[in-house]
């Protein structure tokens, strides 16, 4: 069913199937990247609703960042565009809530996820000046 896009019969066969057998292990892990693109899902359906809430956003972001995977598969993007497609949503929800601390320590700890794209130069780092423990970075 999943396969085919309906994720609620996907997620009513599978709460089935733990029922029958409670220690069905692939059954959990397979409901749980059901409730992961049931979770996306509602997301777009509550910023199609209301577009001014910067919380349907960053509820967005953050199960596109951490579910990557079903994010490529859900929306046919390269892994690259998956990192833009949720950094864009970050960026979206803060800027409806620009003094929103946490939203932008999210934005911000989503680039540690991201790989240097294939040809981009190493950074090389130096100290700024005498005294000064900030390193310096250039491409």
């Amino acid at each position: 069913y999943a396969q085919k896009g309906d994720y609620a019969m996907a997620r009513d066969e599978l709460e089935a199937a733990i029922s029958a057998a409670p220690d069905y292990v692939i059954a959990y892990e397979n409901l749980g990247d059901i409730y992961a693109r049931l979770a996306a899902l509602n997301y777009e359906k509550a910023i199609a609703l209301s577009p001014g809430e910067p919380t349907y956003y960053q509820n967005l972001a953050t199960t596109v960042y951490l579910f990557r995977q079903d994010a490529r598969e859900h929306y046919h993007l390269s892994e690259t565009q998956v990192f833009e497609k949720a950094l864009g949503l970050y960026r979206k929800a803060l800027a409806l809530d620009p003094k929103n601390f946490i939203l932008a320590s999210d934005l911000a700890q989503s680039y540690y996820g991201m790989r240097p794209r294939a040809g981009t130069p190493p950074r090389r780092c130096r100290t700024a000046r005498a005294g000064s423990d900030r390193p310096a970075c250039s491409p």
